[in-house]
């Protein structure tokens, strides 16, 4: 059986034996998470960066009426990194569903620095920090746009 393979450049390749591929989805493997998305499901992908200082993470998620948003995380373990990216898929079903976040998610936008929280705002997933008449910002926990 013959299967095609979309590699990142967006060029496809056809292959009889498809066993292990290095930066690229199946065919099928795109249909199953097209079909997720219309059921509602939420799902991320943390993807792994190399580069000159070291490697990064970055999470990647889908929005309706959005092209794919990333949040990039910079340098952390991959345990930090996938926490990340299960609590980003949270805000991202909370943001869908229009329903407020649990509290566990909550405390952990709370406690992320303002770089990450800044990024999550620009993706769209939570509202700015607010800045306290005496100069310090204090987090918005629980709220999404």
């Amino acid at each position: 059986m013959s299967r095609k393979l979309i590699l990142e450049n967006g060029a496809v390749n056809t292959h009889s034996h498809v066993h292990a591929i290095d930066r690229g989805l199946v065919q099928d493997d795109l249909a199953a998470i097209r079909s997720h998305r219309s059921k509602g499901v939420h799902m991320a992908t943390l993807r792994k960066k190399k580069g000159k200082r070291g490697n990064t993470w970055e999470v990647l998620f889908y929005l309706p009426g959005m092209k794919r948003p990333t949040v990039r995380l910079g340098r952390v373990n991959q345990r930090i990194a996938e926490t990340a990216k299960r609590m980003i898929e949270s805000l991202v079903a909370a943001k869908v569903t229009g329903h407020s976040i649990d509290s566990e998610t909550a405390s952990w936008v709370a406690g992320v620095s303002d770089t990450i929280h800044q990024r999550l705002t620009q993706a769209g997933l939570v509202e700015p920090r607010l800045v306290a008449s005496h100069g310090e910002q204090t987090a918005t926990t629980g709220s999404i746009q």
